[in-house]
């Protein structure tokens, strides 16, 4: 039976002590219609307006601890995405000029004097706030009376069927003098965003269960690039965290392995101490590792902050497979974030700690910030509408928006998990109106990323092909789990896509390019290394597209390293000259050249992604039928598809593709 690992933010009670929390990145959910704030008062300070229709108004909120991400009064938002199209586009003369964090913010973000202006006013009624030099957002953390003082508002429990939300009561409306314009997730309830991992059996190694980065760099021809003298030396790669690390992981990984590489792991705090005056609350350090415990890896303690399968996916497969590379590992914590039950008081620093995906946005202003990773993994992501109004505007725009067009602007090359429901992606959503429609992850549909969906690849213990690669979905994983993809129906076509064969329609198309995923041809994960926890070493065999992204990442790590060394290809304008910006640019330009794409693109021809009909949780949803059924998906086939993209890259020939040697 397939074990999905999904982020379980807080066990909400049943009536009577419903615990909630709020914070980081909690998505926002609903309020009683009699309260929703009308169309003018939300175009004075924009938040999720639209969930928050048909719910209760339960009681007063009173908790320890409040944290927002706050939206600051832009320069100009539209011209940043504008910008970052330009910036990969090569019909652009702003192809391949990048910028700095800091002239981001000069140019889009927030000016200088309104970002200190908002500073200034928050930190005034005693909060903390995380700020970054982009400007495009602030992190606000104080207690619940300072929150309301300085937005003007009031927080409140809210019912709606069996969960209970932390919401405002009415629109918010701090003065003119906050320079603030909205909120990503004022409204909260527990993350629309799931970890892009499974656990389940795998063809094993030789030695231990699950391909070892052996197997897979063979396959994939990572090692000729290795041949070649490519391993992703003086590259940096990055993760956004998922949850605490412990750095003995990857050493050990590597060592049982017997890889060698000159590459270090990094950890990189979000952290409030570049602004002055914070009160007490706010990012702190995590707590170190600890042994397996019953609580949660999203919601560490001192005493037991668990490992999390999905921080060492992501590091040893990017690790492994770019072995030169340095690696930067994003992590966002923050110790009092929200707590309390209807009605009861919460004391002062009894807040609930949360880190990782539930402060996703201060791991992406981080990275982007820090402008040190030249490669982004990120394997999480959710139903393209539940995360409208929270992630992004049915428009396309809102803040992960900016956040992935500020990369992209920076020259930085993200690579996205594409999901691991096939093409319903909506199943993993329990509010959605009809969890078997075709649905599609987001951040994996922004057109500032690389979508990587997955296949099943039968390799032998050398390594090598026992049989073709097919679509990771139905016939492999018994209609639980399959390669996401589909139509987004938020963000239109970008240019990349335009004109490329099999594209359907006028809107994004994931994913865009796959590699292994199949839970039954996954890969060999090493967990609690350090003996002190276990006693022994713990190897777990995984799949899902959590696999996919950092194998593609490392590959893309290896591409840079050939362009550093190219004085034709190392040519951006800005502080780093090799960076390529967006490799979509370049995976359909192959894709388009009848020469290059079949050497260097494994077309995949078979299976699908449909996934087996889930029952759902809303009686007007159409039911599912009384004998087993598969919900019809996207079938693969030549060229571009729904399922694997435009296909499976081989590193050393991309290496030849894109940089010419």
């Amino acid at each position: 039976m397939i074990d999905k690992l999904k982020v379980s933010l807080f066990a909400l009670g049943a009536a009577g002590a419903l615990a909630a929390c709020s914070g980081g990145s909690h998505a926002s959910s609903v309020v009683p219609s009699a309260v929703v704030p009308s169309a003018a008062a939300s175009a004075a300070f924009a938040y999720d307006t639209s969930a928050l229709e048909g719910a209760t108004l339960v009681g007063s909120a009173n908790v320890a601890s409040i944290s927002v991400d706050l939206v600051p009064r832009m320069q100009d938002a539209a011209g940043l995405l504008a910008y970052a199209r330009q910036a990969n586009d090569p019909k652009s003369g702003n192809f391949r000029h990048f910028l700095t964090p800091s002239q981001i913010g000069q140019r889009f973000g927030a000016s200088a004097a309104t970002y200190a202006a908002a500073v200034r006013y928050f930190q005034a009624k005693g909060l903390s706030l995380g700020v970054w030099p982009q400007r495009l957002l602030l992190h606000v953390t104080g207690s619940q009376k300072n929150v309301e003082g300085a937005l003007r508002t009031t927080f409140g429990w809210y019912r709606k069927g069996t969960s209970v939300f932390l919401a405002p009561v009415a629109t918010p409306a701090p003065p003119a003098s906050a320079q603030i314009v909205g909120a990503a997730n004022i409204v909260m309830h527990p993350t629309s965003f799931d970890d892009h991992v499974i656990v389940a059996g795998s063809f094993g190694n030789g030695i231990l269960y699950g391909y070892s980065p052996e197997q897979i760099a063979t396959a994939f021809d990572y090692n000729g690039a290795y041949a070649a003298g490519y391993t992703g030396a003086g590259i940096t790669t990055g993760v956004i965290g998922t949850a605490g690390i412990d750095l003995d992981d990857v050493p050990a990984f590597e060592a049982t392995y017997h890889i060698a590489g000159s590459g270090a792991v990094t950890v990189v705090d979000a952290t409030d101490a570049n602004a002055p005056g914070n009160s007490a609350l706010g990012f702190a350090s995590p707590p170190p590792v600890t042994a397996p415990c019953n609580g949660s890896p999203y919601e560490p303690t001192p005493g037991c902050n668990p490992e999390d399968i999905e921080t060492q996916l992501d590091t040893e497969q990017l690790a492994s497979l770019a072995p030169g590379a340095n690696l930067r590992y994003y992590l966002a914590y923050n110790p009092n974030d929200g707590c309390g039950a209807i009605g009861v008081d919460c004391p002062p620093g009894a807040g609930i700690p949360l880190q990782g995906l539930y402060e996703y946005n201060a791991e992406l202003e981080t990275a982007i910030a820090d402008d040190r990773a030249d490669v982004l993994s990120l394997s999480f992501g959710g139903p393209e509408a539940a995360n409208v109004g929270i992630a992004f505007n049915a428009s396309g725009t809102g803040i992960t928006p900016l956040e992935m067009a500020a990369l992209a602007s920076e020259g930085v090359a993200v690579f996205v998990s594409s999901g691991d429901s096939g093409a319903q992606g909506c199943q993993t959503w329990p509010q959605a109106p009809n969890p078997n429609a075709l649905c599609v992850s987001y951040p994996s549909t922004d057109p500032n990323v690389v979508s990587v969906g997955g296949v099943n690849a039968p390799l032998n213990p050398a390594g090598q092909l026992v049989g073709g690669m097919t679509a990771w979905g139905d016939r492999t994983s018994n209609g639980y789990g399959g390669s996401g993809g589909g139509v987004s129906a938020y963000f239109a076509l970008p240019p990349y896509q335009q004109g490329a064969a099999g594209i359907l329609g006028s809107y994004r198309n994931v994913p865009d390019v796959s590699l292994d995923a199949d839970d039954l041809t996954g890969v060999d994960v090493e967990v609690y290394a350090d003996f002190k926890f276990l006693g022994d070493k713990l190897y777990l065999p995984v799949g899902g597209t959590s696999v996919a992204a950092p194998e593609a990442a490392a590959m893309w790590a290896l591409v840079l390293q050939a362009c550093k060394g190219n004085a034709t290809c190392a040519t951006a304008a800005g502080p780093v000259p090799y960076r390529l910006g967006n490799p979509n640019v370049y995976f359909y330009k192959i894709y388009a050249n009848a020469a290059q794409y079949p050497s260097t693109f494994y077309d995949v021809l078979y299976g699908n992604n449909g996934q087996a009909c889930q029952p759902p949780s809303s009686p007007t949803a159409s039911p599912c039928p009384s004998s087993p059924s598969t919900d019809p998906g996207y079938a693969a086939g030549q060229g571009y598809d729904l399922v694997t993209g435009i296909g499976v890259p081989f590193a050393r020939n991309l290496i030849k593709a894109v940089v010419g040697t």
